[in-house]
């Protein structure tokens, strides 16, 4: 007997394989479904349904139902690839990297933290407040041997 798909993993799946998002939205609205299909179910969101409506930076929209725009924002979350991640050890894991493996490009220590770009910079930001990190607009990351903005702890 074929096992019943868990909402979750459609989401997972769908981010996996690049068919949603995986950075910020910049505008979201909620409202009823306008008899749109869901990008996550692919079901039409029928007008007595809750929708919602996400915009990305280069345009595009994506709707999805109520259900699924929760996950979403979850898994995301999770991945570290949104700016509103919650998880504590973050700034502690990227500091971590800065130290241990700095100076990075901001890729370089996404990867090596673990976390998306979003989140990274986030994080930055916090570390900026505490501790001094330094920006060279043209250093050599030690990750990918770029040559760029790189950042490191003085």
């Amino acid at each position: 007997m074929k096992k019943p798909r868990i909402l979750a993993d459609t989401i997972r799946e769908k981010l996996d394989a690049g068919r949603l998002p995986r950075e910020d939205q910049v505008k979201r609205w909620v409202g009823y479904g306008q008899n749109r299909p869901c990008v996550a179910c692919e079901q039409v969101i029928i007008s007595s349904e809750v929708q919602h409506e996400l915009e990305f930076a280069a345009g595009r929209i994506v709707s999805m139902h109520i259900r699924y725009a929760g996950l979403y924002e979850a898994e995301r979350r999770q991945r570290g690839w949104s700016s509103q991640s919650t998880r504590p050890d973050t700034v502690a894991i990227i500091t971590a990297a800065l130290i241990i493996e700095g100076p990075l490009c901001l890729d370089g220590i996404a990867v090596k933290a673990g976390f998306g770009p979003a989140t990274t910079e986030v994080s930055l930001a916090r570390i900026k407040n505490a501790l001094i990190l330094r920006r060279d607009e043209t250093g050599r990351c030690r990750a990918c041997r770029t040559n760029g903005v790189v950042f490191s702890l003085d």
